[in-house]
């Protein structure tokens, strides 16, 4: 199951709301400690916790970092500045390395190879 699909059903039953098919643009956190989250498509909603699940190009790492950024700064933390700052924290660099992945029923792999190792226990594999 997908991280995503996992998460959903997980709030589902908790009958907390969700929003899919939205593109965050960047948020702010309310003096009340709520967050107002402003949406691509010029809508707006205030939630108590944001799950910055929104892949490569997030909108949520981008904003927390920006946000972080000013804290330190107003602050006169050079040492956190430093650290935000850095390639890599605020958006994305290519690190040179590929991750595959894919999901298929186990009966397809059962039928291939029965014995296969991931029918038994989770296997991680890296080069």
């Amino acid at each position: 199951m997908e991280f995503q699909t996992a998460l959903a059903l997980h709030l589902q039953q908790r009958a907390i709301t969700t929003h899919f098919n939205k593109r965050l643009l960047d948020y702010t956190v309310q003096k009340d400690g709520s967050i107002l989250l402003n949406f691509k498509d010029g809508s707006t909603e205030i939630c108590d916790v944001l799950i910055g699940a929104d892949g490569i190009h997030s909108a949520t790492r981008h904003t927390m970092i920006k946000l972080a950024t000013e804290e330190a700064q107003a602050a006169g933390n050079d040492e956190l500045i430093k650290q935000l700052t850095r390639p890599g924290v605020k958006d994305p660099v290519w690190s040179g390395t590929a991750c595959y992945r894919c999901v298929f029923p186990a009966e397809k792999l059962r039928e291939l190879n029965p014995n296969h190792g991931t029918l038994h226990a989770p296997i991680n594999v890296s080069h």
